[in-house]
């Protein structure tokens, strides 16, 4: 899972049970090029600031504010998902 919780914060990088906290991070109109690049591919418009959708084996969680801060989170969907959760 990788999540980006704002603009100037750094980008965390989870696998498994570990967080490693890069040095990358984005400004706001970065962090809106990855919203938007997703929301043109999956052919999601952008409702009210969110976006949930998904691209092949990867789903993002996306809030778009001017006033808070846009972040999201991107995290690759496991086919093994379906049966860990019944």
């Amino acid at each position: 899972m990788i999540e980006c919780p704002g603009p100037g914060r750094n980008v965390l990088v989870k696998v498994r049970n570990n967080v490693n906290v890069t040095k990358l991070n984005f400004n706001e109109a970065e962090i809106k090029n990855v919203i938007m690049h997703f929301s043109d591919l999956s052919r999601i418009p952008i409702v009210g600031g969110i976006l949930k959708t998904s691209i092949e084996s990867m789903m993002i969680s996306a809030v778009v504010s001017e006033y808070a801060g846009s972040r999201f989170i991107v995290s690759k969907r496991n086919p093994y998902d379906l049966i860990q959760q019944a």
